[in-house]
């Protein structure tokens, strides 16, 4: 965890980056410096926290000037801004390699200038064997990322960790069925990993301080169909299943953690996956490898998972419910 003499930076505004704040002020002494580009989410934010210890910066990724005015004295950094509707990728491509991609190359320059300690970069499924801008996006950053800590001076530390949707956050499945009066599936095999946001918070506060740069680290993750989901929301919710024709634009049958490819330098370490850089990249700034942890032989498919049972699926649903 942070000590009291740490100033941690946090991109972004969405659900991942107001709940780590939020898991940062009970669990540890830091300082933080919230950054987000909408005033209005932004002030919004700030009415829900009455801490002097969290600092709000009205800052946009693709300014790197403004990134290293907010950076300076910062100790470490959770790169969580970027855009993320799948299907709005197609249709604003430019729009999301100017944040996704160019707003990332930014937090590293501006990370390494003002003598950041550690950089983590929060990615997503979607980056492994990537075919939608989005995913293509999240993929490119991961790569600049490990490629970062081969710049002279090696001082920053750069990871990166790639999980699925959290359970109930914005844009889930389960925000949009609690929100519309049916229950719109499409493909009832389509299979998910289920990440809860505790889990997740810990997951990402455990790899900055444990990861060595230049890793991709990857929760430990069981998975569900959405058909066994709408089946049992549907009996939670008293709300009718209304089938839809066909899968979303850019969605996968399935979701790829780690690769067949990428299977072979993955390391399981029990807490986690660690996907290791490769021999020429290490070389260079005397990478050295996490001890005592077998590697994978195959790769980690939401098709291939532990799925969770109708009973924990129905105790999930009714905890969101009741909140």
């Amino acid at each position: 965890m942070h000590s009291d003499s740490d100033v941690v930076a946090i991109t972004g505004i969405g659900s991942y980056s107001s709940a780590l704040a939020h898991y940062l002020l009970r669990n540890s002494e830091c300082k933080i410096r919230l950054l987000g580009r909408s005033e209005a989410r932004l002030a919004n934010l700030q009415s829900q926290f009455s801490s002097n210890r969290i600092t709000f910066i009205l800052a946009d990724i693709r300014d790197a000037d403004r990134l290293h005015t907010a950076f300076k004295g910062a100790t470490h950094v959770y790169h969580a801004a970027a855009l993320k509707v799948v299907g709005m990728s197609y249709i604003h491509t430019s729009e999301f390699i100017k944040t996704n991609v160019l707003g990332t190359k930014n937090v590293i320059d501006a990370a390494r200038d003002c003598g950041v300690s550690g950089v983590l970069f929060i990615s997503s499924d979607k980056a492994c064997q990537a075919y939608n801008p989005y995913g293509i996006g999240k993929a490119l950053g991961e790569a600049m990322i490990t490629e970062a800590n081969m710049h002279v001076p090696y001082t920053t530390r750069f990871a990166s960790v790639r999980g699925g949707n959290v359970w109930g956050s914005r844009g889930s499945v389960i925000e949009q069925w609690r929100n519309s009066e049916f229950i719109h599936t499409s493909n009832p095999n389509i299979t998910r990993f289920h990440l809860s946001m505790s889990y997740w918070l810990a997951f990402t506060v455990r790899v900055m301080r444990e990861m060595h740069g230049g890793e991709v680290f990857i929760p430990i993750c069981p998975t569900w169909k959405l058909g066994d989901l709408a089946r049992v929301y549907a009996q939670v919710s008293g709300k009718s299943i209304e089938p839809t024709p066909l899968m979303r634009y850019g969605d996968k049958l399935h979701e790829v953690l780690v690769s067949e490819h990428e299977a072979e330098h993955t390391l399981d370490l029990d807490w986690g996956y660690c996907i290791e850089p490769s021999q020429a990249i290490r070389d260079v700034w005397h990478y050295e490898s996490h001890p005592h942890a077998e590697r994978l032989t195959r790769e980690i498919c939401s098709a291939n998972r532990p799925r969770l049972s109708d009973e924990e699926l129905r105790l999930l649903i009714m905890s969101g419910e009741t909140k």
